[in-house]
């Protein structure tokens, strides 16, 4: 799982100490605090032929389901699906992002008007100034940053 936005302060206001005290609890807590603070970035996106330009909270591009201390990317999401899937919470009140939550659980958010969700084989996210890009829960790189699926390209054994 990849994000940008609300996802990595959360990600950088979650201490060790906190995690291991709260587990779960300790997102919601954090985040809690963040989401009242929160502001809208500008990005472009490119995927499937089309640009396109948003004004979101987070973008977020997995290859699976679950992520984040329970929170699901999309429904019906694999690991061997062949594909990522994205989404973007365009919320313009913390207060609409408080609503989402649930689905947000249950990876049914881009049903939702102010969520753009789609599944691609690939896409690039550029940002007008470089924004910090999470990573399972690790600050490893800044936009801009292009993500693709590489099918078959390791093999896994299992018993």
């Amino acid at each position: 799982m990849a994000s940008v936005g609300f996802s990595v302060d959360l990600a950088k206001s979650l201490t060790e100490e906190a995690k291991k005290r709260w587990g779960k609890l300790g997102y919601g807590i954090v985040a809690a605090r963040l989401v009242v603070n929160s502001r809208l970035f500008t990005a472009t996106l490119e995927h499937d032929g089309e640009i396109e330009e948003l004004r979101t909270l987070q973008v977020a591009v997995g290859n699976g389901r679950f992520y984040g201390g329970g929170m699901t990317v999309h429904a019906d999401a694999t690991a061997t699906d062949g594909m990522l899937d994205f989404y973007s919470l365009e919320v313009d009140h913390w207060w609409r992002l408080l609503r989402l939550l649930p689905s947000l659980r249950k990876g049914t958010q881009g049903e939702w008007k102010d969520v753009r969700a789609f599944s691609t084989k690939g896409l690039k996210l550029r940002t007008s100034k470089p924004h910090a890009v999470n990573l399972d829960g690790e600050i490893k790189t800044m936009t801009p940053v292009e993500f693709r699926i590489r099918e078959k390209a390791i093999s896994v054994f299992v018993p």
